[in-house]
């Protein structure tokens, strides 16, 4: 009987989906695939309570879900968009959540859907990472409970206000998300390095130019390029240093002082240069 099996030579690779890389067991996308269904259920329950534009959340939120079956990395584009731009905290008055929280969560849940999580046979991360990350869980977990007990009785101003335990949840919301959504881009790594690094580059880019134009508008200087009569009105809110007005851009946080810009602009801007690092290393070579 003829052996079907074809040797590999030096330098060739076999594929994973022939070796069963990178698949979850049969029992556990099926356990995964009904916390999906469960998640998106509790998403579109939400949504529809939302005070305004659910309407236009839902369907954006379709539309999203649809992108993802079809380009499952395409998150990595998206949400460092809508990151900086999909704030509607000053007219909803939902100050815990928000509807880029949305388009997270639909994140994880096509993440479910298509058994990203407890994937078998990844490469492994350094202990070091595995201790950082627990240190960090810890702090946060620490902080959390600090800030959530005693609990106090959920009434209809609990969403909207920071002076309530449940402040705690907004705070560590953060870090909870972005470990949620650490396997997501583990898979992506481990598909296509590249283009990972391009997608996640690419968005964070865009999401610093739509800032920047918000700040310009913010500032006039857009209404000065449109309606300026001389150079010297085109540059007067460019060049003006003096006003004690802080730009906010659309980040609800800074209604009350703070430095989300600033902390946003100082991430961004690093994961901005990668593209150029990496080509810069490709012509060293």
């Amino acid at each position: 009987m003829a052996n079907d099996r074809q040797p590999v030579g030096k330098g060739q690779s076999i594929p994973a989906a022939a070796i069963g890389l990178g698949q979850p067991a049969t029992s556990v996308l099926i356990v995964q695939r009904v916390l999906a269904l469960v998640v998106i259920c509790a998403l579109g329950l939400v949504v529809q309570d939302h005070p305004i534009a659910n309407a236009y959340l839902m369907v954006g939120l379709g539309m999203y879900a649809i992108t993802l079956w079809f380009f499952p990395h395409a998150w990595l584009l998206m949400l460092p968009v809508l990151l900086p731009t999909l704030i509607l905290s000053p007219w909803t008055g939902r100050l815990l959540y928000g509807e880029f929280d949305f388009f997270v969560v639909m994140t994880l849940a096509a993440g479910l859907w298509r058994g990203r999580y407890l994937v078998r046979h990844q490469p492994a991360l350094p202990a070091i990472f595995w201790i950082l990350l627990v240190m960090q869980l810890a702090t946060q977990l620490h902080g959390v409970y600090n800030g959530f007990f005693p609990l106090q009785t959920f009434d209809a101003n609990s969403l909207g206000t920071y002076y309530t335990s449940y402040n705690a949840l907004r705070i560590g919301m953060g870090f909870f998300a972005a470990l949620l959504l650490f396997p997501l881009l583990r898979d992506a790594v481990s598909s296509d390095r590249q283009l990972a690094g391009r997608l996640l580059a690419q968005g964070t880019m865009l999401g610093v130019v739509c800032v920047g134009l918000v700040v310009l508008w913010e500032r006039g200087i857009i209404h000065d390029v449109l309606n300026a009569e001389d150079k010297y009105a085109l540059f007067g809110n460019l060049l003006d240093f003096s006003s004690s007005y802080r730009i906010t851009a659309l980040f609800a946080d800074m209604h009350t002082g703070g430095a989300a810009i600033d902390g946003y602009i100082a991430v961004a801007l690093p994961i901005c240069l990668l593209p150029l690092l990496e080509r810069r290393n490709r012509l060293d070579r």
